[in-house]
């Protein structure tokens, strides 16, 4: 299982992997606009972030106002092929934040998502299957779930996502997967979206390939410090141990900091957001190193 660090380049988060190893990065393209967009496309997104390993360009409407994307399905795969990432995804629409919507406009949303993920099925297979396009699974609840799962698992895709899992409590996350895992198959490779209950995936571990998440700047911003056990501890209140994170190697006493001093709330915030970084990382690593991905799938298989 690999963790994709959420990254936003206004205002600019640290680049974690400047500091440390990480398994990858996901990037909005919402969030890369005018001159930035025009500058990735020019050199593409890996010369843009300065990384060379995996990076996953998710092109859905979550960040764009309203949830409208101002793209239509073929012109996000031509900016995405300019783009050149590792894996993107193609057009969807998430329901965090729309749960009070008319039932009749969530399956509406529903069947333009499925949609989409025909025409970027054509669309690859169009390209000789040389693009790594991400399938996003979306729903509201289990039913809307393996409705699209369903839907989507007929096009015989090699890399589904499931997404709209923000808030969602743990045990609803884990009949989701469960759910969406059962109806793909073994063989897909499965990404999570925007998990912010990290120890929830020591249950899903095995049915899960990859996930992204902000929790390191999310928490850093509310001056919390993730612990080794991810917990979120306030620096008030903290009593973290020293890590091998690259901030405590250089100065362990900088984390509990509560920069008074003026100007000093950013710094502090990078040093915050690149050790939790560093911490959901080798927590996700150590349960690789436990129960590797593909074990439950295989077992399932068997079965």
């Amino acid at each position: 299982m690999k963790y994709y660090v959420a990254w936003y380049p206004t205002p600019a988060d640290p680049k974690f992997w400047h500091w440390f190893q990480i398994d990858g990065v996901l990037v909005s393209l919402s969030k890369i606009r005018g001159r930035d967009l025009k500058h990735a496309i020019a050199v593409g997104i890996h010369r843009y972030l300065d990384y060379d390993g995996s990076i996953f360009l998710d092109g859905g409407s979550f960040g764009f106002p309203h949830y409208q994307s101002p793209y239509t399905q073929f012109e996000l795969l031509q900016m995405q092929q300019w783009l050149r990432p590792n894996l993107f995804s193609h057009l969807d629409h998430p329901y965090v934040g729309r749960y009070l919507i008319p039932e009749a406009q969530k399956w509406e949303l529903l069947a333009s998502t499925i949609e989409n993920a025909r025409v970027a099925t054509e669309w690859q297979r169009k390209h000789g299957e040389q693009y790594a396009i991400v399938y996003t699974i979306q729903g509201w609840d289990l039913e809307s779930v393996e409705y699209c799962a369903r839907k989507l698992s007929k096009l015989e895709r090699q890399y589904y996502a499931l997404g709209s899992l923000i808030g969602v409590p743990a045990n609803e996350i884990i009949r989701r997967v469960s759910l969406v895992r059962k109806i793909i198959g073994p063989r897909p490779r499965l990404h999570l979206f925007g998990i912010s209950n990290i120890p929830a995936l020591r249950i899903i571990a095995g049915k899960v390939d990859s996930f992204d998440s902000s929790t390191p700047t999310k928490a850093a911003a509310f001056k919390e410090i993730v612990t080794n056990n991810i917990e979120r501890q306030h620096v008030d209140t903290s009593h973290l141990n020293r890590c091998q994170c690259p901030i405590c190697k250089m100065n362990p006493s900088v984390l509990p900091v509560k920069e008074d001093a003026k100007g000093e709330r950013k710094r502090f915030n990078t040093y915050r957001a690149i050790h939790n970084a560093y911490a959901i990382t080798e927590f996700v690593r150590g349960i690789q190193r436990l129960s590797p991905t593909g074990l439950a799938r295989i077992s399932e298989k068997k079965v």
